[in-house]
This record gives C-alpha cells, structure tokens and sequence, in this order.
C-alpha cells in the first residue's frame, strides 16, 4: 500500500520527512537519521531541513558537536494542518469498517490509567484502581466539567468507534 501522502500527493522529499516524522512528535533526529529513515540523500536532506525549519514545520531541538537535531514542531499550523489531511487520507484508504475495528480492537487491549490524570479527572471515577478501569472509558483531557454525564456518556461512546488521533489535548487508543 502506498504511504498517505505518496498516493494522492506523489513523492517528494519534503512530504516524505513529514509523513516520517508525524508519528514520532516527541523523538529528535539529526539530518543522517532522517536521510537514512526517509531513503533521500544526505545533501538533499539539509536542503529540505532547512526548506521545513524556515517554513516552521521542523525546529531545531538541540545540537550536539556540529549536529543539528530536528522535531516536528508541534506548535504549527501546518503540522496541524498536515496531521489532519494525513488522517483524512488514511481513512479513506482504510475505510471507516477497518478503523472502527482497530479502534475495538485498541480499546479491548488497553486500560485507562486513573493515577496519572489530574484531579478532577480522578475523582470523576472514585474508587477505581488502574487495573479495574473497563477499556471502554476513555477520557479527554479536555473534559474538565466532570458533573455533566452526558460529555462522559459522549466520550465512552466516541471512544467505542474511534480513535482519537493528533493533537495534544486528546487520547490517542494505543
């Protein structure tokens, strides 16, 4: 199968480094990795670092020696932006039948941890330990009115058929 952006898009550098680097937000590489990781030649990739830095799509994270090291920078439009069609593509090359199926499949073979969540979070489901939460409780960070059941029922439901991908304020099902 075609990767996302190859298949409506075709294959340029540019869109091979963010199609890599949108699934690993949090990870930094430096302009070797990111040849090796996308298949494109170290000289191209400087020019295409530097193309994503000055468009804010990459940021430089750190330097080590005369290594540069990049990251997806989650504090751009564009990476949203991207984010958002990239999913929009997997779907419709997917098909929502197969989503909602990893989505089940996600949901049965995970839990909620309750000890990590803030307190209002927590003390929206007194008594529960982490390894008692039913895979089908998935909260949003974002919910932050814990007296309204309705946006937990519309949560619990949401996080039944689908799951939540990108952005920080949301629950991704791993």
């Amino acid at each position: 199968m075609a990767a996302p952006f190859e298949g409506l898009f075709g294959d340029t550098s540019e869109l091979r480094v963010i199609q890599f680097l949108l699934p690993l937000r949090k990870l930094e590489f430096n302009v070797s990795e990111l040849a090796r990781g996308t298949g494109i030649s170290r000289q191209t990739m400087v020019s295409v670092t530097k193309k994503l830095t000055k468009w804010n799509v990459l940021k430089l994270t750190s330097k080590h020696g005369n290594a540069n090291y990049y990251a997806i920078n989650d504090d751009s439009m564009f990476v949203e932006a991207f984010e958002t069609l990239n999913n929009c593509i997997i779907e419709q090359m997917v098909g929502q039948e197969e989503l909602n199926r990893i989505a089940n499949y996600s949901l049965e073979h995970s839990l909620v941890c309750i000890d990590t969540l803030t307190p209002p979070q927590s003390s929206y489901i007194k008594g529960v330990e982490c390894s008692e939460t039913p895979a089908n409780v998935w909260l949003r960070p974002s919910q932050t009115n814990r007296s309204d059941q309705s946006e937990f029922k519309e949560s619990q439901e949401n996080s039944k058929i689908g799951i939540y991908l990108g952005g920080s304020n949301n629950a991704v099902a791993a």
